[in-house]
């Protein structure tokens, strides 16, 4: 069974228990409190199974720093295919087929000078010299070159875990079952086979969900009685 599966079983039985939970010494108020109890307990384990989002070195960041020449040489041959770069945007060729179209010296050329480029400077907010220097990255990874193919892995499990994330958090702020829209923003990052994996769990905790509403609603009536009373 994968993590998610665990967890999602787990909060399943936990609500399931705290549901059924009667103890005949009690009263109905202090089994409606030891419910709620438990039922703040098994959230609260659930939120600590929580997936992880490392952190990814910054694309653009990564690329521009790739991108300076060190050498005279690295200068002379960055020139070179800059002055190419130039002749084929002047053409009329978008610079995203002149990146697709060329080799790692045309996407560190163009990613060192992408931040003089007209429409560059242009955009005041910095988010078309991001796009490109991305893009560039992007074109490095797909090429072969490791440092960046090793950040285009990260971001790749990252999206799947950040998806995931938002799912575990959902469920714990709402107390209810995942949305659709959430559950579908694990579908498209790639966990298409986790999300399956997790439908039995969540069809099988669909009563212990409303038991955990109708609780909820009834903590809130009390607050309103209380506010009501001072």
């Amino acid at each position: 069974m994968s993590t998610h599966t665990d967890a999602f079983g787990r909060l399943a039985v936990d609500l399931e228990v705290a549901r059924t939970f009667t103890n005949p010494q009690f009263n109905d108020d202090a089994n409606t409190k030891e419910r709620a109890t438990r039922v703040d307990a098994a959230f609260a384990q659930f939120a600590k199974t929580r997936p992880n989002v490392p952190a990814v070195p910054d694309r653009a960041a990564l690329v521009a720093a790739a991108s300076a020449p060190r050498t005279a040489d690295d200068v002379a041959r960055v020139q070179h295919e800059q002055t190419k770069v130039r002749a084929l945007l002047d053409a009329g060729q978008p610079i995203s087929s002149v990146l697709a179209n060329g080799d790692a010296t045309r996407a560190l050329a163009i990613a060192d000078m992408a931040e003089t480029l007209p429409e560059v400077m242009k955009n005041s907010d910095g988010s078309l010299l991001r796009e490109i220097r991305e893009a560039a990255a992007d074109r490095l990874a797909d090429l072969g070159v490791e440092e960046f193919a090793a950040v285009a892995r990260a971001n790749s499990e990252n999206g799947l875990n950040a998806a995931w994330a938002r799912v575990y958090d959902e469920v714990a702020q709402t107390r209810q079952s995942p949305s659709i829209e959430s559950l579908m923003g694990v579908f498209n990052a790639g966990g298409a086979d986790e999300y399956a994996a997790i439908a039995p769990a969540l069809q099988g905790s669909a009563g212990a969900f409303q038991f955990v509403d109708s609780l909820d609603r009834g903590a809130a009536r009390r607050v309103d009685r209380a506010a009501l009373i001072w």
